[in-house]
């Protein structure tokens, strides 16, 4: 029986073995020909030459096809010149390889006619070459783009025409081809057809920095992206390959000849890199340049995942104490991830100096958002911006608040003796910043971990260091005057640690202000102990039995604390509603049960009246 049931197993295993590598190409995934391609090979009389010299027979290949051959052998061509590629010795004859398996693959694909789904195997195994064969062809370029150039082929040509490419205004094409991802990088990769890349552009400022206090707006420069290429052949002369390149966020298909694929992609790839090329800005390192307001001073302000999308509700992210946009990566992987709520938003960060008063700071993002749209919607036609998200954690929760609060608060009363010294623009300013007003546009915000009543640790020594620590912006210190003549000690000077400690008049009044009619504010808060919690009972009914998923909030709960921002400081009395979870406050914003919470809220705002469908 034991020898019986080893072999049993053992049988299944190489059952299972054999039917993937049959039903499957083995190039793409560097084992060499699939059996398709081998048994197409031994039909056509070729495997003796294959062995011999690759290269000749690939050559040979297009006088063994006939009009008659269906998907299959077309994609064991395919392969078969891809392999061929992968051995060639100069980068000229990869991409000669690499653009006729491709043009073979595009083939199979015409004939398979695929629709929105690749789940047939012919399909899916044309697609596979053709994908792969699309990314050889970059990666065998002396350059990061395509240029035009003609590919002498199987005994043809093939021409191929990059022109589409080089109109989109990219710079470079990097093949999304990654080595094992770190902890903080996510996958989120979307299957069809096509090369995914990333695509590198110029820096697009949309609304320059008008000063400190009306910062830029800038669209990131590294957005995913699809390379197609569509075969065409005119008569006897040379095919021509078209390339073309196609934003997969935008829409999630594309005409490929007669029909609409869907589009291969990997939207955390390019995010990924940007984190790559910006390791200063992330990780525990980071806190101590924080501290430094002038650093990273030319890249404050709103920054767009991509260009404006009219019709897709516009979510911005603010961020916390001594962070910046990146600690949202995990989150915007997921709207991403989710192709409905994707096509009905858009992902905006906003990076500001976590050391000037939190009231400036809310003043800038206001200013920011409102020269967008002056900028790109002038006439107010766009109904979706009038349904705006606030996101915000911690210090970026208190922002957010402001912008749609109605009231009087006390943003800088350490000014209050100076604001006198003080010409009269920069008096009115600082008057301005307590004088809150709704931004029109906002129709939603969700806070997480928002000490909406102060936080202890920026009244504790750790906070007191920090805050004397702090150098303010350039610019904040000449607006402000710090010295004799007007009395102003920059020890005394208001800083975003003062203003959250419990006692500072800042929090005192913002958290007296009610809550605004008509904007729902939703709170998540985290707790290192409690939260998430499946134990516990009154007596008779056991907490797994009260407890419902999804309730609008824990009410009465005073204790509790995610390490640095108490539940009875992060709740909101009246809120839309309300989610404890298990985390500390650092990265609460990061972890599942808390971006879950936050898609929740989105789906549902998307969902209503307003935002598109996907295309």
């Amino acid at each position: 029986m034991l020898g019986s049931g080893c072999a049993t197993k053992a049988l299944r295993g190489a059952a299972a073995r054999e039917w993937i590598e049959a039903s499957r190409p083995g190039v793409p995934a560097g084992l060499g020909p699939g059996l398709a391609a081998r048994q197409w090979l031994h039909r056509a009389g070729l495997e003796d030459l294959w062995r011999r010299d690759p290269g000749a027979t690939v050559d040979a290949i297009p006088s063994r096809l006939s009009a008659d051959d269906g998907p299959a052998a077309r994609v064991a061509a395919a392969e078969l010149c891809l392999e061929a590629g992968r051995r060639a010795g100069t980068p000229e004859e990869r991409r000669r390889r690499a653009m006729a398996a491709a043009g073979h693959a595009y083939a199979g694909l015409a004939a398979t006619r695929p629709g929105p789904g690749l789940l047939a195997p012919d399909v899916r195994n044309a697609a596979e070459v053709y994908n792969a064969a699309l990314a050889d062809y970059l990666l065998a370029l002396e350059s990061g783009l395509p240029r035009p150039e003609t590919l002498g082929t199987n005994g043809a040509a093939i021409r191929v025409d990059p022109a589409p490419v080089l109109a989109a205004g990219v710079t470079n094409l990097d093949v999304a081809r990654r080595e094992a991802p770190r902890a903080e990088e996510q996958i989120n990769r979307r299957y069809g057809v096509g090369a995914a890349v990333t695509a590198y552009r110029p820096v697009e400022v949309l609304v320059p920095a008008r000063d400190p206090w009306h910062p830029q707006v800038r669209v990131l420069p590294v957005r995913p992206a699809t390379l197609l290429a569509r075969f065409d052949r005119a008569g006897e002369g040379a095919a021509t390959a078209t390339l073309t390149l196609h934003d997969p966020i935008e829409s999630a298909t594309a005409p490929l000849g007669p029909v609409e694929v869907p589009l291969e992609a990997d939207l955390a790839l390019p995010l990924a890199r940007v984190l790559d090329e910006n390791a200063a800005y992330r990780g525990l390192a980071r806190m101590p340049l924080y501290l430094d307001g002038n650093f990273a001073a030319d890249l404050r302000g709103l920054h767009m995942l991509g260009p404006y999308r009219p019709g897709r509700v516009p979510v911005v992210l603010v961020h916390g104490l001594m962070d910046s946009p990146f600690t949202w990566m995990p989150l915007a992987n997921e709207i991403l991830r989710d192709p409905a709520l994707a096509a009905r938003v858009q992902i905006w960060a906003f990076f500001y100096a976590t050391v000037n008063p939190i009231a400036q700071s809310a003043s800038e993002l206001r200013h920011s958002i409102e020269a967008m749209r002056a900028r790109v919607d002038p006439a107010g036609a766009d109904a979706a911006w009038d349904r705006m998200v606030l996101v915000g954690h911690s210090m970026g929760g208190l922002i957010s608040r402001m912008l749609v609060s109605r009231g009087t608060i006390a943003p800088a009363p350490e000014l209050a003796d100076a604001g006198a010294a003080l010409p009269e623009d920069r008096r009115a300013y600082l008057e301005s910043l307590g004088r809150l007003e709704p931004l029109p546009c906002v129709r939603r915000t969700i806070l997480l971990g928002a000490p909406n009543r102060g936080a202890e640790m920026a009244s504790s020594m750790v906070g007191r260091l920090g805050n004397a620590l702090i150098s303010l912006p350039t610019a904040t210190i000449d607006f402000l005057g710090p010295g004799p003549s007007s009395g102003v000690k920059p020890v005394a000077a208001p800083t975003g640690i003062r203003n959250l400690r419990p006692e500072s008049a800042f929090i005192r009044s913002l958290s007296g202000l009610p809550l605004p009619d008509g904007v729902p504010v939703h709170t998540i808060a985290a707790d290192l102990d409690e939260a998430g919690r499946t134990g516990g009972t009154d007596g008779v009914v056991p907490y797994a039995s009260a407890h419902l998923e999804g309730a609008a909030s824990e009410r009465g709960r005073t204790g509790g604390t995610d390490g640095v921002v108490p539940y009875a400081s992060a709740h909101l009395e009246g809120a839309a509603s309300e989610r404890v979870v298990r985390g500390d406050h650092l990265t609460m914003h990061k972890e599942p049960p808390a971006i879950q919470e936050v898609l929740r809220i989105l789906r549902e705002h998307a969902g209503q009246d307003g935002g598109t469908a996907q295309r």
